[in-house]
């Protein structure tokens, strides 16, 4: 039984490719069994490694991808990030989000996909919790929440998807817990009167810096709990990334020691992990910093987390998927004579969050 739990979460984390069959082996997570849909039956016909999917610069070759697989597999292969720095294949286990195998999730896997004689629901109702956390946990679990997704999933027209926080993020499940765990772990408490003066706050800010021709003031007004500017010949770079449906948008803003928004930049990955996300964020700042020349620079954002992965090879990701971005990230602040990566609270990473 252990044996075919362990085999149910075993997944290959992509690093060159080289020792990957794209056709035997598991290493799209999700893919069911990890494994890629074939386009036809003829495109199993051509075999070969998953570095053969990749174009010179690391890239996915997009134009193999969509003559081999599935438009779903695909798209799943997208997002997987690929990496510039040397990294070895290996084998995780895609029960444990930072793919080590335990105890508990693997328990976990096994009980979600159990027989029928145990439904999970029947642990859910007779457990001693209130009974309308059962039912808001079940409606949760069925995706019966009144939220703008689950809306629009049973073709019902929903005008605003937006949440009325202001974050920049469309209305689900997911966002939901998001600010559920804003509320907990930050004792934020959320009111429309202050979210609708925040987003007024901030899109003067941002309308101060930028015009359609780019910037026009040349200079910030930096107050205590908004903007701090750097040393003299240091460059602060600010990212951040929101993440809609199963893509992610980021925004990379660099400014000088007297506030000069010198770039603006922004991206988008497909990905729906604010892990993965947030470093290719910091990854864009950095890759922005070298095209530029800049020797000295500081990377703030808010996400602590990636933080602590950056700055200690010892703290482990909290997913295994971001591995090949961290990976570049260490590669790159190398190039640099000095860089330093920094935490700041959300409101202060206002302009970053805004693009």
């Amino acid at each position: 039984m252990t044996r075919q739990i362990l085999e149910k979460g075993l997944c290959y984390r992509v690093g060159s490719g080289d020792s990957i069959d794209y056709w035997e082996d598991p290493w799209i997570p999700n893919n069911p069994s990890f494994k890629p849909i074939p386009r036809s039956e003829e495109a199993r016909n051509e075999l070969g490694s998953v570095s053969s999917l990749k174009c010179p610069d690391g890239n996915w070759n997009v134009e193999k991808l969509t003559r081999h697989f599935s438009g779903e597999t695909a798209r799943n292969i997208l997002k997987i990030p690929f990496t510039n720095t040397p990294l070895e294949d290996a084998l995780i286990w895609n029960g444990n989000t930072n793919g080590t195998f335990s105890v508990k999730p693997a328990f976990m896997l096994e009980f979600w996909n159990g027989s029928s004689t145990s439904p999970p629901w029947k642990f859910l109702w007779s457990s001693k919790i209130h009974e309308r956390h059962k039912f808001f946990l079940w409606k949760l679990a069925n995706g019966g929440l009144t939220k703008a997704t689950n809306l629009q999933r049973r073709n019902i027209e929903v005008q605003c998807k937006d949440c009325i926080h202001g974050c920049g993020s469309i209305e689900s499940d997911a966002h939901l817990w998001h600010i559920r765990n804003i509320a907990k772990m930050e004792n934020k408490i959320f009111s429309l009167d202050s979210t609708m003066s925040t987003l007024n706050h901030r899109f003067t800010e941002f309308r101060s810096l930028v015009s359609r021709d780019g910037p026009v003031s040349p200079h910030i007004h930096c107050t205590k709990n908004i903007w701090r500017k750097p040393s003299e010949h240091c460059i602060k770079i600010n990212s951040d990334a929101a993440v809609k449906d199963d893509t992610s948008f980021i925004g990379v803003v660099a400014r000088d020691h007297l506030g000069t928004v010198l770039e603006l930049k922004a991206a988008q990955l497909l990905t729906d992990i604010a892990e993965l996300a947030e470093a290719y964020g910091v990854l864009q700042g950095l890759i922005l910093a070298k095209e530029k020349g800049w020797t000295k620079v500081l990377l703030e954002l808010d996400a602590r987390n990636i933080i602590l992965q950056i700055q200690s090879h010892d703290t482990p990701s909290t997913r295994w998927l971001p591995a090949g971005v961290f990976a570049d990230i260490q590669r790159l602040r190398n190039d640099f004579q000095e860089v330093r990566f920094t935490w700041i609270p959300r409101e202060e990473n206002f302009l970053a969050q805004f693009l």
